[in-house]
């Protein structure tokens, strides 16, 4: 089915109201909203992780009033007591900790208060690097742009079909180096970055990672709550247990003491269960004082028939994900 095609059923079922039947039945779930970036700039072709300043108000307006929007630390507080949700509650979340969840995301949710949970990676807070799959964007696009041959070449040697199309060829890059080990994937970032200039400096405003500075402030706001988000944005099924500390137990270390509160919250990277993390990997989350967290599964969650470590999220980014009766009809449950 072809996006024009799923746009227009959504449509025709946004207008019979379906998605207000939806969110009844599905009243006692919990609605999570998953986002990374919020972007005032225009990429092309468009990058999903970054939605548009103009949208994220759209949607943010839309959930205040349809929604019963929950901070993270009072559902939490339901978990622990064992007490039902308010119906029709959610939560809004952003993956990563990105520079611009302070500087456009944050005032959109002051001014309608609106509150919401970012999950940090830790090891990233305060410095200038970004992470290698946003870097890889980066560099796919300024080589076709130069016409070189080397994303050919490696694209050859990953036996794609893919040359310029950009973000084809991006899609299947990272998914492909997701796999690898990291020697793997610094041997194929190297060679992308050889004689390559870029201008870091709009890399930084939507890629680069917020700063302690900014945490506190938004901590001090009252309206956002933080998690753990690894160290390193690490898949967690990818590296050995003599790493673990380093990716789950440390992180939550480093936020409680910076932020003074118990960081009793993780959200998995890239997040998709038995592939990217599994039970073990729960049983040490538990055992390091965790008591929720969030994948990448496209799910409502039920609170008592769903382990509260895999709880599920609604993606919202710069595609048909955020085509609002699409938006709409995904937030409700279908």
């Amino acid at each position: 089915m072809n996006e024009f095609i799923k746009k227009s059923t959504c449509n025709v079922l946004a207008s019979l109201k379906v998605d207000g039947m939806m969110r009844y039945l599905n009243r006692t779930k919990l609605m999570v909203v998953m986002y990374h970036g919020v972007t005032r700039n225009r990429y092309d072709p468009p990058v999903w992780t970054q939605l548009p300043e103009e949208i994220f108000l759209a949607q943010m307006k839309y959930i205040k009033s349809h929604y019963n929007i929950l901070p993270l630390s009072s559902f939490i507080s339901f978990l622990r007591s064992g007490k039902d949700l308010p119906d029709r509650s959610a939560l809004i979340t952003f993956d990563d900790g990105l520079r611009n969840n302070y500087s456009v995301a944050f005032p959109i949710l002051k001014r309608l208060t609106i509150p919401a949970t970012i999950f940090l990676t830790t090891n990233f807070i305060d410095t200038e690097r970004i992470f290698w799959f946003d870097e890889l964007l980066f560099l796919i696009r300024q080589k076709v742009k130069q016409n070189e041959k080397i994303v050919d070449e490696i694209m050859a040697n990953f036996g794609s079909r893919y040359r310029n199309d950009v973000w084809n060829a991006y899609f299947y890059m990272v998914n492909k180096m997701k796999r690898m080990s990291e020697d793997e994937r610094n041997i194929i970032m190297d060679q992308l970055r050889d004689n390559m200039k870029m201008d870091s400096g709009l890399m930084l405003d939507d890629f680069g990672l917020m700063k302690w500075d900014h945490i506190l402030e938004m901590e001090r706001s009252g309206i956002i709550d933080f998690g753990a988000h690894t160290a390193n944005h690490r898949i967690l099924a990818n590296i050995s247990e003599e790493l673990w500390d380093e990716e789950m137990k440390e992180p939550r270390a480093t936020l409680s003491k910076i932020l003074g509160k118990d960081i009793v919250s993780f959200c998995f990277p890239n997040g998709i269960p038995e592939v990217d993390f599994n039970e073990r990997h729960i049983d040490y989350l538990r055992a390091c004082g965790y008591i929720c967290a969030f994948t990448t599964e496209a799910s409502l969650y039920s609170p008592g028939k769903v382990d509260p470590f895999r709880i599920g999220r609604i993606p919202a980014g710069n595609d048909l994900t955020s085509h609002m009766a699409f938006f709409k009809l995904a937030c409700a449950g279908l």
